[in-house]
């Protein structure tokens, strides 16, 4: 069995993490000395080593969402591969390959999680060291209020060093969520190169648990990604490749989401379907009153699809070809 993980509270613990770090990245020193006791030229190396400590924390977070993201498509991956054995008739697989691309993304996943957790260890050691650089500091400098504005708020350094102390707590919550993250990716990696594999020998039903997880995840994170792109690129990037958000759980949105195309072709698994039913059931979903049995198809994605036993209209089937582009339906 797989150690426990909660990837909601990984998620909201990261977001606070980098909500709380984001504006110390950003300090600034006052053009001019007249306010401060001490000389800028004196605060200018405390203020860059402030900044460097930060960055290098939040590339941390930026490694940790890219390990739930490695996660997510590694259960995609899962999912393909569970369901080739159940419908051999539907789907071609390469089984070698994809089981060396699932092996590697668990390596690589497991590597970027004991990074993460190997370094935040000093985070409690780095930040009473800053705390002690500025005590009685009186040199004033600028924060951003929130990331949409300039630095405008202005603070004594030792105040700065104070805050970051202050939210030691919250660091060390995200510490301990990393070292369950990294627990569970050597139990991934150990299982894939086993033998006696549980995930490979595992029916879908295993894997989808497990994606919905970092979707889960993935909902809860992306509003950083919205909020500081710049600092949390490599995840950012990531992530729109292969995932889609959820908030909105309505027919539509459904559509929208099942329709959008993801471009994860490098790391796609080698799975081709042989017949195509996206549109049609696109198109069903969109008709009222329509409750046929689903039979579950996960695409080339991993994305979950449904195939419904009824036929469609053909007056209406024949129309939207005409349109040439589902996303072009006007309701």
């Amino acid at each position: 069995m797989p150690p426990q993980l909660n990837t909601a509270g990984l998620a909201r613990t990261t977001r606070k993490t980098m909500e709380r770090l984001a504006p110390f990245s950003q300090i600034r020193l006052l053009s001019s000395s007249s306010d401060s006791e001490a000389p800028p030229s004196a605060a200018a190396p405390i203020v860059a080593k402030i900044t460097s400590k930060i960055l290098a924390y939040i590339q941390l977070l930026d490694s940790s969402m890219l390990a739930g993201q490695i996660a997510f498509h590694l259960a995609s991956e899962g999912l393909v591969f569970s369901m080739s054995h159940q419908e051999q008739n539907e789907w071609e697989v390469d089984y070698e390959g994809t089981i060396e691309r699932m092996q590697a993304k668990a390596e690589q996943g497991l590597e970027e999680a004991r990074k993460v957790e190997r370094v935040m260890r000093d985070v409690r050691q780095e930040f009473y060291k800053i705390a002690a650089s500025t005590k009685d500091n009186t040199t004033i400098v600028l924060l951003p209020p929130d990331p949409a504005h300039p630095p405008t708020l202005r603070k004594a350094l030792k105040d700065v060093g104070t805050d970051l102390v202050a939210n030691l707590n919250l660091l060390s919550e995200f510490l301990q969520r990393a070292s369950e993250t990294a627990a569970w990716w050597l139990w991934v990696r150990d299982d894939l190169i086993s033998a006696n594999s549980e995930l490979l020998s595992s029916p879908a039903a295993q894997w989808a648990p497990i994606k919905n997880e970092w979707q889960e995840y993935y909902n809860i994170i992306n509003s950083v990604h919205d909020r500081f792109p710049d600092l949390l690129s490599s995840s950012r990037l990531a992530w729109q490749s292969v995932a889609v958000k959820t908030r909105d759980a309505s027919p539509l949105a459904s559509v929208a989401a099942s329709s959008r195309i993801l471009s994860a072709e490098r790391d796609a698994p080698k799975a081709t379907k042989r017949r195509s039913v996206e549109l049609k059931t696109l198109l069903r979903r969109m008709i009222p009153g329509q409750s046929p049995e689903k039979e579950t198809r996960v695409d080339e994605r991993g994305e979950l699809q449904s195939r419904r036993s009824s036929r469609m209209p053909k007056i209406l089937v024949d129309g939207f070809r005409r349109l040439g582009c589902h996303g072009c339906i006007i309701i």
